[in-house]
């Protein structure tokens, strides 16, 4: 079986499974790069929503990720089964970055499962390798990356497999504070993700508060602000001196922020805001910034809560990541300005051949990097 767009660099041939649940099976790996034939896309898509938890994601938003970065299609790694078809998936989207200057191509994985009996199958061709089956797969989807000249690596997968590691990447913990006004208590408590049940209510209790004084209050603050509503790719984004960036250049805005979904505030020559419109059921996400905090007016924030409440928000998130002190300092902003912030860690997993890719200080994290569907 050959994909459009790429040239299969795998192809091997693989033994009937010996019981109908997969037990002895031996599995066909390919490499390829996308685009996929459209019957694979349905598959590996269909396979990837039954192991995350709602919403789904829609066919467009995942062939946008993995077919029309401005650094090409992904690097898919498919394992397939004579008697199941495709039963497990991983791809590398590449996407560019800014390191002090120079202009490199990162990768993100994405879209990553493997079929529950399909655990142990074995690799045709790399049967005598002694790790977990997503590894060996992953290690040779990795090593394509690499020939590519990419790097580094991000991984996100799904949480049984996030738990058992990769081989030859460093677990990392990034300090956040999760950051939110609540402007519709019931739906907030129901639709807000992996929440135990009294954080659940302790979310309705927060933000009935919070709805009470921002509900009223933000209309009173004039609709005209110093944020001016200005075109995704309006400029390219400043560049970040110390941090390895991601989504500064025009193509990468276009791509990453479809203007359907996104606007980008302007705050001055080189400040801004960029956020994902809220609905009924979603939070107006806040992905991506350059401002300083002291800047940052109640009146501004007053303009946000306007907006969230215009599109029927069920309120406003924002992600802050890191303990440095301009992270600190937004965060007493918030907290001043009636916002929610609680501590939190996200443990990523990074491949990089150089040590500082390595800490996550070195990274200009935001929900930009994380929050694709969500």
């Amino acid at each position: 079986m050959t994909s459009q767009g790429g040239a299969t660099l795998a192809v091997v041939q693989e033994s009937e499974p010996t019981e109908a649940r997969g037990v002895g099976a031996t599995l066909n790996l390919r490499i390829v790069r996308g685009p996929l034939q459209p019957d694979e896309n349905e598959k590996v898509l269909s396979e990837y929503n039954k192991r995350i938890a709602p919403p789904h994601i829609a066919m467009h938003e995942y062939l946008r990720w993995v077919q029309t970065s401005p650094e090409g299609p992904a690097w898919h790694a498919i394992l397939e089964s004579n008697s199941h078809g495709i039963v497990g998936h991983q791809c590398l989207i590449p996407i560019r970055a800014d390191w002090r200057g120079r202009k490199i191509v990162a990768a993100k994985s994405e879209y990553t499962f493997l079929h529950e009996d399909f655990q142990t199958a074995k690799i045709h061709g790399l049967e005598r390798v002694q790790r977990p089956t997503h590894i060996v797969a992953a290690n040779q989807l990795f090593q394509r990356g690499q020939s590519e000249a990419w790097g580094p690596f991000l991984i996100s997968t799904t949480p049984s497999l996030r738990r058992r590691g990769f081989y030859g990447f460093v677990a990392t913990d990034c300090p956040l504070w999760e950051c939110l006004l609540i402007l519709r208590p019931m739906a907030a408590a129901r639709k807000t993700p992996s929440l135990q049940r009294w954080q659940r209510a302790c979310l309705f209790l927060g933000g009935a508060a919070q709805k009470t004084v921002w509900g009223p209050a933000a209309r009173f603050y004039p609709r005209a602000s110093e944020f001016q509503i200005v075109k995704i790719d309006h400029s390219p984004l400043p560049e970040q001196k110390d941090f390895l960036s991601f989504f500064g250049d025009l193509e990468s805005l276009r791509w990453r922020y479809p203007s359907d979904e996104y606007e980008r505030l302007g705050l001055n020559s080189s400040d801004y805001l960029i956020y994902k419109r809220g609905s009924i059921d979603q939070y107006m996400r806040i992905c991506q910034w350059q401002l300083d905090a002291t800047d940052l007016s109640l009146s501004q924030i007053g303009h946000l809560i306007q907006i969230a409440q215009k599109d029927g928000a069920m309120g406003v998130r924002w992600s802050i990541y890191g303990r440095d002190d301009t992270a600190k300092a937004l965060v007493r902003r918030l907290r001043r300005s009636g916002f929610l912030c609680v501590p939190h860690t996200k443990t990523i997993q990074i491949k990089s051949h150089q040590q500082q890719f390595l800490r996550p200080e070195c990274w200009d994290l935001t929900d930009a990097m994380f929050s694709f569907h969500r």
